[in-house]
């Protein structure tokens, strides 16, 4: 994996990250330096359909939620309803009309933490995985994936399409690999 050394990260980082298998299936890595937990999230999202002839969709809102998925169970139609509200740790008023009007990617703090359609944008969905158009980064400014309250164990809802409120796919958010908690990935200053 090339995260520090492509993207340049300044020391070692914690991934977490969320795959997806059915009916979306790819990755979502979260990547965080280890030594603070206020540092920048970088979100490299690479999703598409698990069947190439399902056509591309759009406008999809996505989330972190506060809980796990309760069932692993693939066909159980109401997993992702286990996992609650959007991970909302300041109590971020939602219901005030205002929200949907400051909540945005140049106004991040006025969002709830697990708002990555309000903080980023919305997603599209192809048939292919892969393709340039189902790939996104972003850099999160005010969710983490380091300490006691990260989103790891948390989990990542994708909804309906247009920004309907169905909720067609989730997984949990896990650390990446390794027997401790998280991988931590070395960085190597380049050779000049």
């Amino acid at each position: 994996m090339c995260l520090k050394a492509c993207i340049g990260y300044p020391g070692d980082v914690v991934v977490a990250k969320a795959t997806f298998k059915s009916p979306v299936v790819g990755t979502i890595l979260f990547t965080q330096l280890k030594s603070n937990s206020y540092s920048d999230v970088s979100i490299f999202v690479n999703l598409a359909y698990g069947k190439s002839s399902t056509t591309a969709t759009h406008g999809h809102n996505w989330h972190i939620h506060a809980y796990p998925i309760r069932t692993e169970t693939d066909d159980d139609a109401n997993r992702c309803w286990s996992t609650g509200a959007h991970w909302n740790p300041f109590n971020i008023n939602i219901s005030d009309s205002s929200y949907t009007r400051n909540c945005r990617p140049d106004n991040p703090f006025a969002c709830e933490i697990g708002d990555l359609t309000g903080k980023q944008t919305t997603l599209s969905v192809v048939p292919d995985v892969g393709k340039i158009q189902a790939k996104y980064f972003f850099t999160d400014l005010t969710s983490w994936v380091n300490g006691t309250e990260s989103m790891i164990g948390r989990s990542v809802v994708i909804h309906g399409a247009g920004g309907a409120p169905s909720r067609m796919a989730c997984v949990n958010v896990t650390p990446n690999a390794s027997q401790n908690h998280f991988q931590v990935l070395h960085y190597y200053q380049p050779i000049i």
